[in-house]
C-alpha cells in the first residue's frame, strides 16, 4: 500500500511539473481552471496505477507517467495537436534531470545499484531540482507571454529531446555496467554534442521570439503615437475653428444687432441657435500660451468633468520650448490619460507646469486605488494585455531623454506622482 501511494504521489508530482512547464514556458491556458485540471490528473494517476497492479507486466512507473501525461494537452485552450507536439519535450525535461541525478549518484557510489533502481529518493530529488529551475525561469519570465512555436521548431525540439534522452540513457548504462573508459568517453562526447545542439536550437528560438517581441512592442508604440497624433490634429483643428469664431465675434454682434433692430425675432433665434450649436463643438480653453497644449488639457478637463473628477491645474510654458508642440502633447496627453484612468469619481488630479530658467518643470499627482507593480525596477501596467498597454510613460520617457531631461515616477502619501524636467 505504501509503494502504491508513493508511486501515485511521484506520478502526480511529475504531471504537475509538466503542467507548470506547459503554462510557464509555452503559455498554455486552461480550458476550465486549475482545480479541474488537478482533479483530472489525480483521477488519471489512480486509474493507471490500479491498471498497473492488475497488468504488472505492461506498466512500470515511467510508462504510467508517460501515459498519464497524455491527458494534459486536452486540458488547454487552442489546438490540441500543438500541445501534443510539445508533450515529448515537456516530458523530457524532468526525466533528463532525474537521469542526470542518477548518473551523479552512480558516479559517487553512494548507494548500491540495486537500491537505486527501486529508490524513490532520486525521483523526488529530481522533482525538487526541476521545481527550483522552474522557479528561476518564472522569475525571469514573470510578465512575458508564452512562446509560440512553428511546426518546424516543434519537430526540432522533439529531435533534440530524443538525442539527449538516448545519450543520457547510454551514459546511465555505461556507469551501471562499468564499461570501458573508451566507451564512456564516446558516450560523453555524444551527450555534449546533443546538449550543444539542443541549446543552439533553444537559443535560436529565443532570439527569434525576442526579435518578434521587440517588433511587436515597437508597432504598438507606433500605433499609440499615431492615434495620439490623430487626436492632437483633431484638437488643433478644433482650436483653429474656435479662434476663427472669436475673430468673427464683432461680425456676429453686428449681425445680431441688425436683426434686433429690424424686429426679426425668428431670424434672431435662428442665428443665436447656430452660434450655440457651433460653440458646443469646441472644448473648454485652458490658456497656457500653446494652442496644442490648451486643446489637450481642455479635452482632459471635459473627461474629468464626465467622470466626476476634480481637475486642478496651473500651467505656464517657456517662451521658447525645447520640445515641439507634438512632443508636448505626447507628454501631457499620456500623463493625464493615465491619471484619469486611475481615478474614481470624487478624486482630484493636480497638474502644475512652470518654467524655471531655461527648463520646464511638470508635476502631476493623482490618488491610486490599486497596488502598483514593478519588474526590474520598472513600473509595469496592471491591465490584462500587457503587450498592448503600458507604452504611455515609455513614450513620455522617450521625449524626456531626447532633450536630456529627467523623469521620476513615485508613490507619495497614497498619490501617484510624476515629476518631469524638460
Amino acid at each position: 500500500m505504501v509503494i502504491f501511494l508513493l508511486d501515485c504521489l511521484f506520478v502526480f508530482f511529475d504531471l504537475c511539473m509538466y503542467l507548470i512547464i506547459y503554462r510557464l514556458i509555452f503559455g498554455a491556458r486552461y480550458k476550465k481552471n486549475a482545480t479541474f485540471s488537478v482533479v483530472v490528473l489525480v483521477g488519471v494517476c489512480i486509474v493507471l496505477k490500479i491498471l498497473s497492479v492488475i497488468y504488472a507486466e505492461l506498466f512500470n512507473i515511467d510508462s504510467i507517467t508517460l501515459c498519464s501525461g497524455l491527458v494534459l494537452p486536452f486540458l488547454f485552450k487552442g489546438k490540441t495537436s500543438k500541445w501534443l507536439g510539445l508533450y515529448f519535450p515537456v516530458f523530457g525535461v524532468p526525466t533528463t534531470i532525474a537521469s542526470i541525478i542518477n548518473i551523479w549518484i552512480y558516479s559517487f557510489n553512494t548507494i548500491s545499484q540495486e537500491s537505486i533502481i527501486e529508490s524513490y529518493f532520486n525521483r523526488f530529488l529530481g522533482v525538487f531540482v526541476t521545481c527550483g529551475l522552474l522557479y528561476l525561469v518564472f522569475r525571469t519570465r514573470r510578465n512575458s507571454r508564452g512562446i509560440e512555436l512553428s511546426a518546424m521548431q516543434i519537430i526540432l525540439l522533439n529531435i533534440c529531446t530524443v538525442l539527449v534522452g538516448i545519450a543520457i540513457g547510454e551514459k546511465e548504462a555505461v556507469i551501471k555496467q562499468r564499461k570501458l573508459v573508451e566507451t564512456e568517453m564516446y558516450v560523453n562526447t555524444v551527450i555534449i554534442m546533443s546538449l550543444i545542439f539542443y541549446i543552439l536550437v533553444m537559443y535560436s528560438i529565443y532570439l527569434e521570439k525576442s526579435r518578434m517581441h521587440e517588433r511587436f512592442v515597437s508597432e504598438c508604440q507606433k500605433n499609440t503615437l499615431n492615434s495620439q497624433k490623430e487626436q492632437i490634429d483633431a484638437i488643433l483643428e478644433s482650436e483653429k475653428k474656435l479662434r476663427s469664431c472669436r475673430h468673427d465675434f464683432k461680425a456676429h454682434i453686428y449681425a445680431l444687432s441688425s436683426l434686433a433692430e429690424a424686429g426679426d425675432t425668428e431670424g434672431l433665434k435662428k442665428y443665436c441657435g447656430g452660434l450655440v450649436e457651433d460653440s458646443e463643438k469646441y472644448s473648454k480653453a485652458i490658456i497656457s500660451g500653446n494652442v496644442a497644449v490648451d486643446g489637450i488639457l481642455g479635452r482632459c478637463a471635459d473627461m474629468c468633468e464626465e467622470k466626476g473628477i476634480t481637475f486642478t491645474y496651473q500651467v505656464a510654458l517657456l517662451k521658447e520650448n525645447k520640445a515641439d508642440d507634438y512632443e508636448l502633447c505626447i507628454i501631457f496627453s499620456n500623463i493625464m490619460n493615465n491619471a484619469i484612468e486611475a481615478c474614481e469619481s470624487g478624486d482630484e488630479i493636480r497638474l502644475v507646469c512652470y518654467p524655471y530658467n531655461d527648463v520646464l518643470c511638470i508635476l502631476q499627482k493623482n490618488p491610486i486605488h490599486k497596488e502598483l507593480k514593478y519588474e526590474n525596477g520598472k513600473l509595469v501596467t496592471t491591465k490584462e494585455d500587457k503587450e498592448l498597454h503600458g507604452h504611455g510613460l515609455d513614450n513620455v520617457k522617450t521625449v524626456i531623454k531626447k532633450y536630456n531631461g529627467h523623469m521620476e515616477v513615485k508613490v507619495e502619501d497614497g498619490n501617484f506622482v510624476v515629476e518631469l524636467i524638460l
